[in-house]
C-alpha cells in the first residue's frame, strides 16, 4: 500500500499544487501588511504645507457643567497636569486654552474618569492639533458647601 502512495504522480503533483496554494495565500492574501507597508504616523498632515511643526506642553484647565447648587469642590486630580500638543506654529499660537469638561452632580459624590481634553483654539481647522495623551484620568471630590 505505501509503495503505490509513493509510485502515485497524480498524488504528488496534488499535494505539490497544495503547498504551493497554501503558501500563496499566507504571503498574499492573509498578511497583507508584510507586502504593504504604511506608517499611520505622519508629522505633517497630507496635503497642507502651511508651515514647520512643533510641540508645546500646555496646562490643563477645568471646565465644570451643570448648575453647583450648594455644591463645592473639597479635590481635585488631573493626571497628567500637562498635555503634548502638536502642530504649526500659527496653530499653536492660536491656542487659548486646553480644558477638560467636568459635570457637576445633584449631591456630593465623586467623579473619577478618563476624560479627553477639548482644545479652545478660535480659528483653528478640527483635527489640526494633535494632544498626546489623548485621554487624561479627572478625579473631583464634590461635597457641600460649609463641610
Amino acid at each position: 500500500m505505501l509503495q503505490a502512495l509513493r509510485r502515485n504522480f497524480g498524488l504528488k503533483l496534488f499535494s505539490l499544487a497544495l503547498a504551493i496554494g497554501g503558501w500563496a495565500y499566507f504571503r498574499f492574501l492573509a498578511a497583507p501588511s508584510i507586502t504593504a507597508q504604511f506608517d499611520d504616523r505622519l508629522a505633517v498632515p497630507i496635503g497642507r504645507d502651511t508651515g514647520s511643526v512643533a510641540q508645546r506642553m500646555i496646562p490643563l484647565g477645568v471646565s465644570y457643567t451643570g448648575s453647583a447648587g450648594s455644591l463645592v469642590v473639597d479635590k481635585l486630580d488631573v493626571s497628567p497636569p500637562d498635555v503634548a500638543v502638536n502642530g504649526t506654529l500659527g496653530d499653536l499660537r492660536r491656542i487659548r486654552a486646553i480644558r477638560v469638561e467636568v459635570p457637576v452632580p445633584t449631591e456630593a459624590s465623586t467623579f473619577d474618569a478618563m476624560v479627553q481634553p477639548r482644545v479652545v483654539a478660535p480659528g483653528v481647522a478640527p483635527g489640526a492639533l494633535q494632544v498626546t495623551p489623548n485621554l487624561v484620568r479627572v478625579r473631583v471630590t464634590f461635597v457641600h458647601a460649609g463641610t
